[in-house]
């Protein structure tokens, strides 16, 4: 749900980080085996690649 306040360009953005949040996690493993037995080290590859 689009907040009023923000502008087209901050919610553009922000879908753009979310969309990349999400392909992170996916490719080191979400919905997979490893994300029933590591959840917690996905993470941690997930965020590695952000800071990147």
């Amino acid at each position: 749900m689009r907040c009023k306040n923000r502008s087209n360009d901050q919610v553009a953005v922000k879908e753009q980080k979310t969309a990349a949040i999400i392909d992170a996690f996916l490719k080191h493993g979400g919905q997979t085996e490893r994300e029933a037995k590591d959840i917690q080290g996905i993470f941690v590859d997930t965020a590695a690649e952000l800071n990147q």
